[in-house]
C-alpha cells in the first residue's frame, strides 16, 4: 500500500462536488434511531445510540444518548437491505449474509450470545437470505428457499416455533414454506406466501394477526402461524406495534389489529373493548399504492404518483400534514412531497426519499431520529443534511471543516482531501477484522491512497484532525 501526500492547501468553492451513486436509496426506522442504504452499498445510522445501535463502534450515554447528524456503520459493505428494530438493526450483504449491531439482552443480534454490540456481528449459520426484518427485539429473516428463520425475544410467541423460550441463533418459523415477503412488528410477525395468502403469529390481544380472534389467557398470543382471515393477492405486509398492513396486488391498502388513533384508516377509531379489530378492513380512499409501512400508531402509503398518504396518531406529528394533536382515522397526504420512492414508518416518526436521493422526515424527534441536527419533533417533512454525501462535517457549528473521499468505491486509489484548508495529523486504515494496515502520523491537507496491493473488500478510515477530533469513514476496495 502506498500514500502519497500533497501538502497544498486545497480551496474548494462547491461544499459538494461529486455524486458518486452515493445518494440514499433505502432508508429503515427503529425504534428510536433511522438507517439509510446509500448508493455504494454503504450504511449510515442517526438517532438513539445509548445500546450501539447506529453501530459506529460507540455508544452514547450523555445528553441526549444520540447522535444528531448520520455516522458510518463500520467495517460493513456491499449491503443491499438494512432494518431496525427495537434498539438494534440489521443488514443484508450482496453474499446473503444477516449482520446485526446495538442491544442483545433477548438475543436479537443472533450470534449466539446477548451481549450488545456496537459493530456488526454476523447472524449464526444462516445464508441465502434475501429479506429481513427487525422487530421489537426479535428479528426475523426470508431464506431463499421460502423458509422463514427468527431470533430472539420470544416471550409472546415472536419467534413462530412453538415455544415461548428466546433464542440467541435463529429458529425455523414451523409450518411455513413458500413464503415470498416478511414484516416484523413490535411483538409480533407477518409473512406472504407465493399464493398471495398472509400469515401471522406472537402477540394477539389486539387482533394484530388478523384471523379475526383475540388471543385470551398465558401470552396472549399465537406460537404458531395463523392464516389472516379473507386475505388474497396481497404482495406486501409490514407490521405496527400492535397493528398490521397489507398490500394487495390491485394497489389497495387493507388493515386489522390496534384502532384506538384511527391507524386501520377505514374512518373507524374503536375506543370500547379490545380497541381494535381483529379483521382486515380496507383503508379508504387509497388505490395504486406500491409500498406500506406500519408504525407505532401511525401507518403510512406512498403511490405511483410519488405522493405519500398517512393516517393514525398525530400527537408528535406523525402524519407529516403540519398539524399536530389532531389524529385522522382517514388518509391524508403528506406535505410538500412529492416524487418520492420510499418510505420507512418508526416508532412515532416517518422518513421518505425522493428520487434525488435526498431524505425527508417529520415526527417524534427526541433521540434525533430524523437526523435534521435537532432534537425538535417536525409535524412537517424536513430535509436530512449530510447524507450519502461525499463531503462529511467534522463540526456540526462549523460547514468548513469538512473531509472528502473519493472515489468511492475505487479498484485502487482514493484521494481523501480537507476543506478549506483542514490539515490531518494522523490516518490509520483498519480491514473488516479490525486489524491495522496502516498507521501513521501527517500533517497534510490531502492524500492519495493507493489500496491495489490489498485484497478486495471493505476497510476503515480514520482521520486525525489537528483540533483533537477524529473522522471514520469506509473504503471499498472493489
Amino acid at each position: 500500500m502506498r500514500i502519497h501526500l500533497n501538502v497544498k492547501v486545497i480551496i474548494l468553492i462547491s461544499m459538494v462536488l461529486f455524486n458518486l451513486n452515493s445518494t440514499a436509496q433505502r432508508i429503515s426506522g427503529g425504534s428510536s434511531h433511522s438507517l439509510a442504504l446509500c448508493g455504494s452499498g454503504y450504511a449510515m445510522t442517526w438517532g438513539a445510540n445509548h445500546d450501539g445501535e447506529l453501530g459506529n463502534g460507540e455508544t452514547i450515554t450523555t445528553g441526549c444518548f444520540c447522535e444528531t447528524s448520520p455516522v458510518d456503520v463500520i467495517t460493513l459493505g456491499g449491503i443491499t437491505a438494512v432494518s431496525g428494530g427495537e434498539g438494534h438493526s440489521l443488514a443484508l450483504t450482496s453474499d446473503s449474509i444477516v449482520w446485526a449491531w446495538g442491544g442483545n439482552s433477548s438475543g436479537q443480534l443472533g450470534n449466539g450470545t446477548t451481549l450488545n454490540s456496537s459493530t456488526p456481528v454476523q447472524v449464526s449459520g444462516l445464508s441465502g437470505i434475501v429479506a429481513i426484518s427487525g422487530g421489537g427485539m426479535h428479528s426475523v429473516a426470508l431464506k431463499h428457499d421460502g423458509t422463514v428463520w427468527a431470533w430472539g425475544r420470544n416471550e409472546r410467541g415472536e419467534l413462530g416455533n412453538g415455544a415461548l423460550v428466546a433464542s440467541s441463533t435463529p429458529v425455523q418459523v414451523l409450518g411455513l414454506t413458500n413464503m415470498v415477503s416478511i414484516g416484523a412488528g413490535r411483538y409480533h410477525t407477518l409473512a406472504v406466501r407465493n399464493d398471495g395468502t398472509v400469515w401471522a403469529w406472537g402477540w394477539n390481544a389486539w387482533g394484530q394477526l388478523g384471523d379475526g380472534s383475540i388471543a385470551a389467557g398465558g401470552c396472549l398470543c399465537e406460537t404458531l402461524a395463523v392464516q389472516v382471515g379473507g386475505l388474497a393477492d396481497i404482495v406486501a405486509v409490514s407490521g405496527g406495534a400492535e397493528h398490521s398492513l397489507g398490500l394487495m396486488g390491485n394497489g389497495t391498502v387493507w388493515a386489522w389489529g390496534e384502532n384506538a388513533w384511527g391507524q386501520l384508516g377505514d374512518g373507524t377509531t374503536i375506543t370500547t373493548g379490545c380497541h381494535c379489530n381483529p379483521n382486515p378492513v380496507q383503508v379508504s380512499g387509497l388505490t395504486n399504492i406500491t409500498a406500506i409501512s406500519g408504525a407505532a400508531a401511525h401507518s403510512v402509503a406512498m403511490s405511483t404518483d410519488g405522493t405519500v398518504w398517512s393516517w393514525g396518531r398525530n400527537i408528535e406529528g406523525e402524519l407529516g400534514n403540519g398539524t399536530t394533536s389532531l389524529s385522522s382515522n382517514l388518509p391524508v397526504q403528506v406535505s410538500g412531497l412529492t416524487n418520492v420512492v420510499a418510505i420507512a414508518g418508526s416508532n412515532y416518526a416517518t422518513h421518505a426519499v425522493k428520487e434525488d436521493g435526498t431524505v425527508w422526515g417529520w415526527g417524534r424527534n427526541n433521540f434525533a431520529q430524523l437526523g435534521d441536527g435537532t432534537t425538535s419533533d417536525r409535524p412537517a417533512p424536513v430535509q436530512m443534511n449530510g447524507l450519502c454525501s461525499i463531503w462529511v462535517g467534522l463540526d456540526e457549528s462549523d460547514d468548513h471543516t469538512s473531509v472528502a473521499v473519493y472515489p468511492n468505491p475505487t479498484s485502487g486509489e482514493f484521494v481523501v482531501e480537507g476543506r478549506d484548508g483542514l490539515r490531518f495529523t494522523g490516518c490509520d486504515i483498519r480491514n473488516a477484522l479490525g486489524q491495522y494496515v496502516h498507521s501513521s502520523s501527517l500533517i497534510v491537507s490531502k492524500l492519495d491512497i493507493d489500496l491495489s496491493e490489498l485484497p478486495s473488500g471493505v476497510y476503515m478510515l480514520v482521520i486525525k484532525v489537528a483540533n483533537g477530533q477524529a473522522l471514520s469513514r469506509r473504503l471499498m476496495k472493489e
